[in-house]
């Protein structure tokens, strides 16, 4: 195995253990701790559904987050105040098809598919999609700068997103 192979596998675990916790972080709720793996000035976004008619110039995003507008809808779930998640749901996600590649020594692109399952007052539903990141090395983990949530499916069943993709 070439040295760059080795460099390969080994970024590519290392993001996925990153990834895995990000999704452990959001399915037990611990959304103070997953907003700690952001750095000021970061933006989240979940871009509008995929329509084959439209481009994305056409319709708005779901959700379109700079940091400030992160942490606010963070403490608006986690103080209650956001009915639709009020209680939680239970929610699981799977992460698979880890891609990562280094801009540079210190940046890293990666992206995933996921599928989230949540469960709320006895209806089952699950989103699909894939997640892009722009990640910033900071010591032996990852700060997120960027986190964009394309979702596969042309409606949301319930016609909102209360928790976090």
């Amino acid at each position: 195995m070439s040295q760059d192979a080795a460099l390969t596998i080994h970024l590519r675990a290392e993001i996925e253990e990153f990834l895995y916790m990000e999704a452990e972080l959001l399915d037990e709720w611990r959304l103070d701790e997953w907003l700690e793996l952001f750095e000021e000035g970061a933006i989240s976004q979940v871009l509008p559904l995929r329509d084959p008619t439209l481009g994305t110039d056409d319709s708005l995003y779901l959700i379109d987050d700079d940091y400030v507008r992160l942490k606010s809808r963070v403490q608006q779930l986690l103080n209650g105040t956001t009915y639709s998640e009020n209680p939680f749901s239970k929610l699981r996600r799977l992460v698979s098809n880890v891609r990562a590649v280094a801009e540079s020594p210190m940046v890293v692109r990666a992206r995933c598919n996921f599928m989230v399952h949540r469960s709320r007052r006895g209806k089952i539903t699950q989103y699909v999609g894939q997640c892009r990141y722009r990640l910033l090395r900071k010591g032996d983990s990852f700060r997120i700068t960027e986190r964009v949530v394309q979702l596969d499916q042309d409606n949301l069943s319930q016609g909102h997103l209360g928790f976090i993709l």
